[in-house]
Order: C-alpha cells, then sequence, then structure tokens
C-alpha cells in the first residue's frame, strides 16, 4: 500500500504480502502436486519421446490438461498479484491484469458496507474473537445491483480497510457495519454484493475435485503409471 510522492490525493491499495505468498502457493499446489500422478506417469516412463505425443490428441490428453491447469493458475496468479485499488480525491479505480477496469466517483457510490464476518456455518464466530480482526468484506457498491470493488480482510487487510474508510467518510459516503451476515443474506441485500464464488463456495470446491478426480483417472487410463 503506498501513496504516490507528489500526489497526496493518490493512493494505491494492494493485496498484502501475506496473501500474495498464498496465492503462490496455491498456484503451486494446483499445478504440481494435485497434478502428481501426472507428472509421475510421464517423467517415469520418459513420455516426452514417445512418438504419439501431440500427434495422437487421446494419447496427448492428459498432457492438454495439464497444460490448462498452468494458464489458468497462471491467469488467475497474475489477476491477485497486480490487482490495486486506487484512491483519487474524486474517485476511486479497481484494476490489474486479466480484470475488467472499474472505475467510480465518490458522489456515484450508494455506500460502503463492512462485513465483520460472514459465515457459512450454524453460528457466527464470538464477537469477541472478531472485534480486532479485519472485516471479512468491505464492499464498495455503486448501487446495490453494481459493486466497484471488496477489499476483504483476508486479501487487504486492517489498514487498507481504515484508510478506505477515512477516504470515503471525508467525502461523505455512507459507511454501514454489519456484524454477521450469511452469503445468502447479504445476497439479498445487495444483489450485486457478491461473486458466484462468494455465494456458492462449495459448488467451486466440488468442481475443483471432480476435476482434478477426472483428470488423474483420465491420465491413469491412457498411461497408466
Amino acid at each position: 500500500m503506498t501513496r504516490k510522492g507528489g500526489k497526496p490525493h493518490k493512493i494505491v491499495m494492494r493485496p498484502s504480502p501475506a496473501a500474495m505468498s498464498a496465492a503462490l502457493l496455491a498456484a503451486v499446489v494446483f499445478t504440481v502436486l494435485l497434478e502428481f500422478l501426472v507428472g509421475i506417469s510421464f517423467i517415469g516412463q520418459s513420455l516426452w519421446s514417445d512418438p504419439r505425443l501431440f500427434h495422437d490428441h487421446w494419447f496427448t490428453l492428459p498432457l492438454y490438461g495439464w497444460f490448462a491447469v498452468v494458464a489458468l493458475a497462471i491467469v488467475a496468479l497474475l489477476r491477485i498479484l497486480t490487482q490495486c485499488v486506487v484512491l483519487y480525491e474524486d474517485r476511486l479505480k479497481v484494476r490489474g491484469l486479466f480484470r475488467i477496469p472499474r472505475s467510480a466517483k465518490w458522489s456515484a457510490l450508494s455506500g460502503i458496507w463492512l462485513v465483520r464476518d460472514i459465515y457459512r456455518g450454524k453460528e457466527p464466530r464470538d464477537p469477541v474473537e472478531t472485534e480486532v480482526d479485519a472485516f471479512d468484506a468491505a464492499l464498495i457498491m455503486r448501487s446495490q445491483t453494481s459493486r466497484v470493488a471488496n477489499l476483504s480482510g483476508a486479501f487487504y487487510g486492517t489498514r487498507a480497510q481504515s484508510i478506505l474508510v477515512r477516504e470515503a467518510e471525508e467525502r461523505g459516503v455512507k459507511v454501514e457495519n454489519i456484524d454477521h451476515a450469511r452469503p445468502g443474506e447479504l445476497a439479498r441485500m445487495m444483489p450485486g454484493s457478491l461473486s458466484f464464488i462468494d455465494r456458492h463456495p462449495n459448488l467451486f470446491v466440488l468442481a475443483i475435485v471432480a476435476f482434478y478426480a477426472a483428470h488423474n483417472v483420465l491420465t491413469f487410463m491412457i498411461w497408466g503409471i
């Protein structure tokens, strides 16, 4: 998070070093550890010298799948590493590689909603445990159905959220606090506040598990071990 020299009204906020490190580690896990069977099959059998590789598309299918995983992991990693929220005197802007830039004037915002705890279990966390934590979400909304950005505590941390609130309040933007909310409750309050993955994380995890299971089974069927 930096303030540009000579430009006191331009504040650039980026994901924390911890969030970037976690993203890098996740990329390694998804491209190497979860593709372990593909790796040992390819390297153990020296398949790079097999004449069928890249000529027989069925035989090459496991490798195509790994290429797709690597490409998606690189895109996702660059989206996280390069994303930033820039606060200007009259507006704010969200930018980064592989994402559509978004910009809004402070005066055009309907408000900022700070959600302390987005919970999916039966009960929210104990307030004593959460009061010193960063907010799970800092939703910057242009309207109830149009989100400009979400400065989540997991990615940006407490300091960035505090700066956002300070800058917003100085410009008369409404800031509201929500102690606890389920994803479904936020979706009903503000239909555009959460992405599909935010609303249905279990489906997302299930899709990932299904893909890796199918890819490893397919690799075993075609290449063996």
